[in-house]
């Protein structure tokens, strides 16, 4: 399953045409701090590992959750440093994987900065199931934070991804 997911994800990997990164972080970084809050133990448990390099982004993947339900993350780290984009996956029919994909999301928004205000206004627009993008300002990254969500018939894979904008 796992191989499925790696796959599909390199076949998906497109370029972001926002010139404003999604985080301060870069992926190690934004690793740690994950793992520093990450909701009922859903830590990853290797460091992100570089599967891609262009002239615009190196791909670095991991996985957290357990062995039969996990959620695959990349981070798009640009040629600074700094996570670009972000993009989680996870198998669409697997309740479990999706719970942890949920939980995968409301941590990268806090991570970035997203405040309780912030978030509610996420939760609304991720509650509503013809809301496929989602836009919202953070105050303390000074930027919008931009989701898009996307059900893969195709593959059965449900994947979100975070990129920003000024």
């Amino acid at each position: 399953m796992l191989v499925t997911f790696v796959l599909f994800l390199l076949a998906n990997i497109c370029s972001a045409h926002s010139l404003v990164r999604v985080s301060d972080y870069g992926t190690d970084g934004f690793y740690y701090r994950f793992n520093e809050i990450a909701p009922n133990g859903m830590v990853i448990s290797s460091k992100p590992q570089l599967s891609s390099s262009n002239d615009t982004y190196d791909t670095y993947i991991c996985t957290n959750g357990p062995a039969d339900h996990i959620t695959a993350i990349s981070f798009f780290a640009n040629k600074e440093g700094y996570v670009s984009k972000i993009m989680i996956i996870g198998e669409a029919n697997d309740s479990i994987a999706m719970n942890n994909l949920r939980d995968d999301v409301f941590t990268i928004l806090a991570i970035l900065g997203v405040n309780k205000g912030e978030m509610l206004k996420f939760i609304d627009s991720w509650n509503d199931s013809d809301n496929a993008n989602i836009r919202h300002w953070c105050s303390a990254s000074e930027r919008f934070i931009m989701i898009s969500k996307n059900l893969n018939y195709d593959y059965n894979t449900f994947s979100v991804t975070f990129t920003a904008a000024a």
